[in-house]
């Protein structure tokens, strides 16, 4: 019988922007894909789909869920604004690298 963990072990030596997004987008993979197939642990769902077929969306949706976790849509838009000439001062608020912070904008941007 396998032992699965349901710890999110955070690779060794990043630091904490970059672990914040690490346990958010692993967040992102429990709650968003429990249950698939129907009845199995959400840990062990994680592991179930097709590597080829499946993982870049299924990547795609915990990294979307994590920059919603991490930057909430009203609170993002307002720091950003306020800091729009000083964008590290958003990054800061939010504990999240300069990378993602533009990606969440340019997202939040086009609706």
């Amino acid at each position: 019988m396998t032992r699965i963990s349901n710890e999110i072990r955070v690779p060794w030596g990043s630091g904490i922007l970059r672990s914040n997004f690490f346990c958010a987008h692993q967040l992102g993979h429990y709650f968003l894909h429990s249950g698939k197939p129907a009845g199995t642990n959400p840990i062990q769902a994680m592991h179930y789909f097709n590597v080829e077929t499946d993982d870049l969306q299924v990547e795609q949706e915990a990294n979307f869920f994590a920059h919603c976790l991490l930057m909430p849509r009203e609170k993002f838009q307002k720091a950003y604004l306020e800091n729009y000439d000083y964008p590290l001062g958003a990054c800061s608020i939010f504990n999240v690298s300069l990378k993602l912070a533009q990606a969440r904008w340019e997202y939040l941007s086009k609706k």
